[in-house]
């Protein structure tokens, strides 16, 4: 018989030690699982906003004060530019503009490019086409439309507010834009550029991004931190929930009286979280 309790007692301490070993790594993985999710802190990054380099006219060659506000810009040394849009004057064949007036600007372009130190990223603007196809800009800046990159931890997302048309987004554009925030859900901020602004501009008159409204309820799902457009051609800065909506529209390099007062490019800095935008004028 006490050898019989002997055995069952022996039999108990196994069950109990192999219970202890199922129920303490479950307690643990459950605790794990329950935990928060500590967030990444993000990159500090700082960049430059410029945008608007056109010519006066199609026919006319770019401003000496954009080459100009470029040096000044070199000088604060952004880890990367974004040209918000406008860069040469297009428009169609019926206006009697040519192919070769807009692929003139576009080398004009290219070269002054490789004079920014920075990597530059590019926006299309309502005056970057040719018979309302991208194919000019598509060569000449190596760009598409619309795309995204990377900073470190910080994504970027370029989107094109002139698909089909100036101040509209195409479905297909907006189907790609959902995937990509998406994708990118888990970075600790995202960061949008845009020709259009996304918010009316007080004493304005330019229009905003039809269905923009929609887009920011989509951004807002999101880490977006702030938009940023090149049009109108002020600066102002709102808010759309937790999303600033940042106007750094710059400009005024073919006429002295604008020149004067414009900005011509800007610098943003991001940094423990905290976003600044400065004015720069190169005059």
């Amino acid at each position: 018989m006490d050898r019989h309790r002997t055995t069952r007692a022996r039999y108990a301490g196994v069950r109990a030690a192999l219970w202890a070993a199922l129920f303490v790594p479950a307690l643990f993985l459950h605790y794990a699982c329950t935990r928060p999710v500590v967030e990444r802190e993000a990159d500090d990054i700082s960049f430059a906003l410029i945008g608007n380099t056109l010519p006066e006219s199609p026919f006319g060659s770019m401003s000496p004060r954009v080459p100009e506000a470029i040096a000044r810009l070199n000088a604060d040394n952004p880890v990367f530019t974004v040209h918000l849009g406008n860069i040469v004057y297009g428009g169609r064949q019926w206006m009697g503009i040519k192919e070769d007036d807009v692929t003139r600007q576009y080398r004009e372009f290219r070269a002054l490019r490789r004079t920014i130190r920075s990597i530059v990223y590019t926006v299309r603007g309502e005056m970057d086409g040719y018979n309302d196809s991208s194919d000019l800009y598509r060569r000449y800046t190596g760009r598409a439309p619309y795309y995204s990159f990377n900073y470190g931890n910080v994504h970027c997302v370029v989107i094109d507010t002139c698909d089909p048309e100036p101040g509209s987004m195409g479905l297909r554009q907006r189907a790609w834009l959902e995937s990509d925030l998406e994708h990118y859900r888990t970075s600790p901020a995202i960061f949008v550029f845009a020709h259009h602004s996304l918010v009316p501009v007080k004493n304005e008159t330019a229009a905003t991004l039809k269905d923009a409204p929609a887009l920011l309820e989509l951004f807002a799902k999101y880490p977006v931190k702030a938009v940023f457009s090149g049009q109108p051609a002020v600066f102002n800065i709102a808010k759309s929930g937790e999303i600033l909506c940042v106007t750094a529209g710059s400009g005024g390099f073919n006429r002295e009286e604008q020149y004067r007062r414009r900005n011509h490019y800007y610098v943003v800095s991001f940094s423990g979280g905290v976003l600044r935008v400065s004015e720069r004028q190169a005059n």
